[in-house]
């Protein structure tokens, strides 16, 4: 009764692929994905780094302002010891030189207060010079980290945690001291913003002009990054270990308040320099800075303007949180 003869097979009904989505054609240039997140990424960086700059300068001006005691000066002591304080000459009227303010700041409304007499350019001379760092040391951090994962093995001695965190206190170090120059200049030129007309280093290029001669000064606190990062990673990693993603914003902002005293360190000691308006040389080591600051200043002293830090830090990891998934 079947309709086809035996030498005739039976004929199936042919089977149709499943149509695939074509992408519409490329119009154009077309970043790769990576390099486009990246890009959005140094956007958002930049963008925030505007927005913050007046708080990262407020930050920076306090933890170079080194507080003195006035009862341990007589008033005329008292008024020799505060010129000292940014290597002024002793002609240097303090109270005529407008819009100079005493280069001891104690809250930030009086650094708003002094910057704003600057104007504009008060609150962002050397903020550039900072991104320029951010950026250049979170690709060379990554880049260092990344290498040194080549040496991770299974058979460690200790855990995978304490592996990567021994590997990111010495990639993170490593970063830091070769773009320490970088550091310093930004701590200059935010030192010499409390100066009339900022009248130091007139550009970048005038800064490295008249350090040619003697580089190692841009070095000075160079030591002080090991115990940072060191401090900074415990706080970090102890938070992120049981909450990657929800500990991320809590563990950024305790990881700065670990590691702020030596970067409060750091800070002075690369702005100790004989030209007039810097610090004058005070301290001969981080040690010696930590053991100073403490007797003189307190432990308040080490986290002046640790507030601004955090907040920066806080829209920061804001972004990265936005932009990691994309990765």
């Amino acid at each position: 009764n079947e309709n086809y003869s035996l030498f005739e097979p039976k004929q199936d009904k042919p089977q149709v692929p499943p149509q695939r989505e074509i992408p519409p054609p490329a119009t154009g240039f077309q970043l790769d994905k990576k390099l486009r997140v990246l890009l959005m990424s140094l956007a958002g960086t930049g963008t925030i780094s505007l927005l913050t700059a007046p708080l990262t300068t407020s930050q920076i001006s306090l933890q170079l302002s080194v507080l003195i005691h006035k009862s341990q000066f007589t008033k005329l002591k008292f008024e020799e010891a505060r010129r000292s304080l940014l290597n002024l000459p002793k002609d240097f009227a303090l109270e005529n030189q407008k819009p100079f303010r005493p280069p001891v700041y104690t809250s930030y409304s009086q650094v708003f207060k002094s910057l704003a007499n600057q104007g504009l350019l008060g609150f962002y001379k050397g903020n550039l010079l900072g991104l320029v760092h951010t950026t250049a040391n979170s690709w060379l951090r990554f880049a260092l980290i990344s290498f040194a994962d080549i040496f991770e093995t299974k058979h460690a001695p200790v855990s995978p945690m304490v592996m990567k965190s021994i590997i990111a206190v010495i990639g993170s170090t490593l970063s830091d001291i070769l773009l320490h120059p970088l550091l310093a200049m930004q701590s200059r030129f935010i030192l010499q913003n409390r100066l009339p007309n900022f009248a130091i280093y007139k550009s970048s290029i005038d800064f490295i002009r008249q350090h040619r001669h003697n580089p190692r000064e841009l070095f000075q606190g160079w030591q002080g990054h090991l115990p940072k990062n060191i401090l900074m990673t415990i706080g970090f990693i102890n938070l992120m270990a049981d909450r990657p993603k929800e500990g991320f914003l809590l563990a950024n902002m305790i990881s700065i308040l670990f590691g702020y005293p030596f970067i409060t360190i750091i800070r002075r000691m690369q702005s100790q320099s004989s030209i007039p308006g810097m610090l004058p040389f005070r301290y001969n080591s981080c040690t010696d800075a930590l053991k100073k600051i403490i007797r003189e200043e307190g432990i308040r002293g080490l986290y002046r303007g640790c507030i601004a830090s955090v907040a920066v830090s806080f829209f920061t990891s804001l972004l990265m949180m936005q932009t990691s998934d994309a990765f």
